[in-house]
């Protein structure tokens, strides 16, 4: 058995970690993530909001939104990844069911290759965000002024000022900060897995779909035998023998993975619908007002580079975000093509229709869109037009300034 769930142990266990995912619904684990939450969730962006609140200057502003935005929105698809938390856990039990198991080892290899990105992409972006989040950190002991200062623009009820104040609120930032990534990882990496899992089993029927009218040897033996399969197995058989042709129950038992997955995109489209909307939104006020804290405010090198890295950061969620939801747009074009890869002159006259209609099923493209205000795609052109929006709203705000 292909566990495919296992692409998410690494999420589970740092929201486990830091007491946003109660694996045993444990009392003392219970009062562990109130201590979390309130401490270093609500109290934690509250000092960086007054702050925003309390001061007059467009800089000082500038300085303390385009993070606390992206915050404020991180602890938005933590709450929504928690009232989810069910549909979620649905959808890893989907991905090891029996009709999404491997039944031959070319379909074996094409789901292998969709974990190991998955795994790989979930990895790189544990080392790449606690990287960003330490130089960030360590910046203004790296900056040429004459005094140090904490490095989140904040206000505290509690003066910093002499050394022991000052300590105790840096370490309250920086273990903050890296509370923030442990939640913000998993919430996104999440959806990115579910995306390039979802796209392997569209891979998959392509495979499957090639190899019709192509006699096998019965070298392969999917290790689940649950009743769902047992009776789609059952009703294609019944099929088969019915219309006279054994291919006609393969065609039927790929229409049914087919509709499967398009009910898993549906179910996944309904969780993440909102969530998408604001990822995009969002990440148009965060690339302004980065831009415009690096361009248009006199800020030491140092200051620039943490901006910048920030910045980045930020406009890689998106586009890994845009890459997934297009790679399952692309894959699924190709379904028709792969159609015309089986050997179908073997197909008698019911065998042949049954194939047409579906291929009129695979023409629609499988899109992952998030409907709020207005609707926006998972695409690579719906990426660049984000890009292209962010620059627009950034001149407009350059020249107000001037």
């Amino acid at each position: 058995m292909l566990k495919l769930s296992s692409s998410f142990d690494v999420q589970i266990k740092t929201l486990s970690l830091f007491g946003f995912w109660n694996p045993r619904r444990n009392y003392y684990y219970f009062l562990y993530s109130i201590f979390m939450w309130i401490v270093f969730v609500c109290l934690f962006i509250s000092f960086q909001i007054i702050f925003i609140v309390t001061v007059s200057k467009l800089s000082d502003v500038s300085a303390g939104l385009y993070l606390t935005v992206s915050e404020i929105f991180c602890v938005v698809k933590l709450i929504h990844l928690q009232i989810n938390r069910s549909k979620i856990e649905k959808l890893f039990a989907i991905l090891d069911s029996s009709l999404f198991q491997p039944q031959s080892p070319e379909e074996l290899a094409v789901l292998q290759k969709a974990q190991w990105r998955a795994k790989w992409l979930t990895r790189s972006l544990y080392i790449c965000c606690p990287f960003t989040t330490a130089f960030y950190a360590i910046s203004p002991f790296l900056a040429n002024s004459r005094s140090t200062k904490i490095f989140l623009s904040a206000w505290y009820p509690w003066s910093v000022n002499n050394t022991t104040a000052f300590v105790l609120t840096y370490l309250f930032e920086l273990f903050g900060l890296y509370v923030c990534c442990a939640y913000v990882m998993p919430c996104d990496t999440i959806i990115y897995c579910l995306l390039i899992l979802i796209n392997g089993q569209i891979e998959r029927l392509g495979v499957r779909l090639k190899e019709l009218g192509h006699v096998k040897p019965d070298i392969f033996r999917n290790t689940i035998e649950d009743q769902e399969k047992i009776n789609v197995d059952k009703y294609a058989n019944e099929l088969s023998i019915r219309k006279g042709s054994v291919f006609y129950g393969e065609i039927v038992k790929c229409i049914i993975l087919h509709k499967k997955i398009l009910e898993f995109v549906g179910e996944l489209q309904e969780i993440y619908n909102n969530i998408i909307f604001f990822q995009f939104a969002v990440s148009i006020i965060i690339y302004c007002m980065t831009g415009y804290e690096i361009i248009m405010l006199s800020t030491s090198g140092i200051n620039v580079v943490t901006r910048l890295l920030y910045m980045i950061t930020v406009l890689v969620e998106l586009f890994l975000l845009c890459l997934t939801g297009n790679e399952i747009i692309y894959t699924s074009r190709t379904l028709t093509n792969d159609v015309f890869s089986c050997d179908f002159h073997k197909f008698d006259k019911k065998t042949s229709n049954v194939l047409q209609i579906f291929m009129i099923m695979t023409k629609k493209d499988m899109l992952v869109k998030g409907n709020s205000f207005i609707t926006v795609e998972l695409s690579l052109n719906a990426f660049m037009q984000i890009v292209k929006l962010s620059y627009s709203f950034f001149a407009v705000m350059r020249s107000m300034q001037e």
